[in-house]
């Protein structure tokens, strides 16, 4: 030992004296080790060098141990208005499978924008390389969590997606939906500006999310967004005669709030937002909105909140018989351009309304209506089923109807 000491002691003393020819060594040396360590780092994908490729950009380096490859085609879009997380060099989705399948046939996935957001646009702590090694190993149970769900779709449908999305719907409140306005209002986005709540959004009175959930995950299994009003008053209140006839709630919309009556929806399952704006809508209408608007006008917005938060627990049900295989599969396909807003079962997504279980005369009624121009021109129901012929009509109405 001491004699290593007395070489590095001698080589140290003819660097400080000028040996040229030593100093071309170790600057070789030195050279020779920050280029190892930067190749090093890019190969593990710790941050980008250039002319140096990722094993983890490479599909065959995950599929050694994983099974299944999904691609990093949805992890990021750097034209949606957020930073490329640290270490971020493999798709999302080869962890998280199930919401990435979510994600592609959502409005959002299959969009055609160049400002398609990717997963990490819009998740606010994305698993780079260091949060990933926290996740598995200082956070077990998280990471258990995710393994389970990994291989029980029905586990991850109902338990650990509703969590992680009551979870990001609070901080996507907290923040004002910044994530969703960075793409939203930049130049040529979709984006009403004239409609009121988004009047009221812009001027820091409410969030994208007042109004918009379930557009990205949770489509099969929604998480209902929270009400404002209280389900109990609101039962009280759905036993009480309203309105210039002194009806109750359910002598128009069915018991339990499961209409049979071609001329009335059921309200059994409704989402509290599509309630809660349909009758203060109806209230401004007044007489111009026929019996409901009449009803609308005696409620204030208390009790219009207590309303929609009780006919939101009722468990809904359909009241048709189901269909044989073959209408049931045309009623599906017929239904596909439906499912953005309403969700692939039909079951309602934020404002968008539930519309499975629906009696099947009122949905032929509602959707005609719409197509020719009697109700709502000129809206998106209105475009979203102008191309419709009555048969395609009967075929999305017959299905809707048989589905709860």
């Amino acid at each position: 030992m001491r004699g290593m000491m007395e070489r590095f002691k001698a080589l140290w003393a003819r660097l400080r004296g000028g040996d040229a020819q030593l100093k071309k060594i170790a600057y070789g040396l030195v050279a020779a080790v920050v280029l190892v360590v930067l190749i090093g780092v890019g190969k593990l994908g710790l941050m980008p060098v250039p002319g140096v490729h990722s094993w983890f950009d490479d599909p065959a380096t995950c599929a050694f141990c994983h099974e299944t490859w999904y691609g990093d085609e949805a992890t990021f879009n750097p034209q949606a208005g957020a930073e490329k997380p640290f270490g971020v060099t493999v798709g999302c989705a080869e962890c998280h499978p199930s919401a990435a399948e979510e994600f592609r046939s959502s409005a959002h996935g299959m969009s055609a924008s160049d400002l398609k957001p990717g997963c990490v646009n819009c998740h606010d702590a994305p698993h780079s390389v260091p949060t990933f090694f926290s996740h598995m190993f200082l956070e077990a149970g998280k990471w258990k969590g995710v393994q389970i769900a990994l291989r029980d779709q029905d586990y991850n449908n109902r338990t650990l997606a509703p969590a992680l999305a009551i979870k990001e719907r609070a901080r996507m409140v907290a923040d004002g939906g910044a994530s969703c306005r960075a793409c939203h209002e930049a130049p040529g986005a979709t984006f009403p500006k004239t409609l009121p709540q988004h009047q009221a959004a812009l001027s820091g009175q409410g969030s994208c999310l007042d109004c918009h959930a379930n557009l990205t995950h949770q489509r099969s299994h929604p998480v209902a967004l929270a009400g404002h009003g209280d389900a109990i008053r609101g039962q009280a209140l759905a036993t009480q005669p309203v309105g210039p006839e002194k009806k109750t709630c359910f002598q128009c919309h069915g018991a339990g709030g499961v209409s049979e009556n071609p001329e009335w929806p059921s309200l059994a399952g409704q989402g509290v937002r599509y309630v809660e704006q349909r009758l203060r809508a109806l209230r401004m209408a007044g007489e111009g909105g026929g019996a409901m608007g009449q009803v609308a006008a005696t409620l204030n917005d208390g009790q219009i909140d207590d309303l929609a938060a009780y006919f939101a627990t009722l468990p809904p049900k359909a009241v048709e018989p189901p269909l044989d295989l073959l209408e049931e599969a045309r009623g599906i396909e017929a239904f596909a351009r439906c499912a953005g807003c309403h969700g692939p079962q039909g079951q309602g997504q934020g404002v968008f309304p539930r519309i499975a279980g629906q009696p099947l005369g009122y949905l032929i009624v509602s959707l005609t209506a719409y197509r020719d121009g009697q109700r709502a021109p000129g809206s998106i129901m209105a475009r979203a089923v102008a191309e419709m012929d009555d048969e395609a009509i009967e075929q999305v109405a017959g299905w809707l109807a048989t589905v709860e």
